[in-house]
């Protein structure tokens, strides 16, 4: 049964890949262009909907050595595509028996600001990755090839 189901939601993501065009690094920042986590949703969403499939991120925590005078906190975000019509209510469940499919990465909590950063990093790639998108650089045209220009007769003419 899980064998069906993961078969039904990779053809619904085939279907999606289908829908939309590569994903466009267009913002500026850290010394390279990249897409947006709001640049993917936008580019998703609508063939996403048509071929009932949702995305979540769900976040856990695990505290190691907290016996100890240096405890380190670990996050482990977790990344899934799921099919909207779903059997299971629990996210770990859904992808066990197909309904879903997750990417997940642990790494260790700081300051609230590299977590955050990091979240929507892992969200946006993590939702690229899962899709199996592509991203291209946007060059707003630059490499588009150019007319060529009248000559001065073809102008008045």
């Amino acid at each position: 049964m899980a064998d069906d189901k993961r078969y039904d939601v990779l053809t619904r993501i085939a279907a999606v890949q289908q829908s939309v065009e590569a994903v466009k690094r267009t913002t500026e920042g850290y010394g390279y262009k990249y897409a947006t986590l709001n640049d993917v949703w936008q580019l998703v969403k609508d063939g996403m909907e048509e071929h009932g499939l949702g995305w979540t991120a769900v976040c856990s925590s695990e505290i190691v050595g907290a016996d100890t005078d240096m405890p380190t906190v670990y996050n482990t975000l977790t990344v899934a595509v799921y099919e909207t019509t779903h059997e299971h209510e629990n996210l770990m469940d859904m992808v066990k028996h197909g309904e879903a499919v997750s990417s997940s990465y642990t790494y260790q909590a700081t300051a609230a600001q590299q977590v955050g950063s990091f979240e929507t990093y892992y969200r946006r790639y993590g939702l690229i990755h899962l899709l199996g998108l592509t991203t291209i650089a946007d060059d707003d045209g630059k490499t588009a090839t150019s007319l060529p220009r009248p000559s001065l007769t073809e102008e008045f003419n």
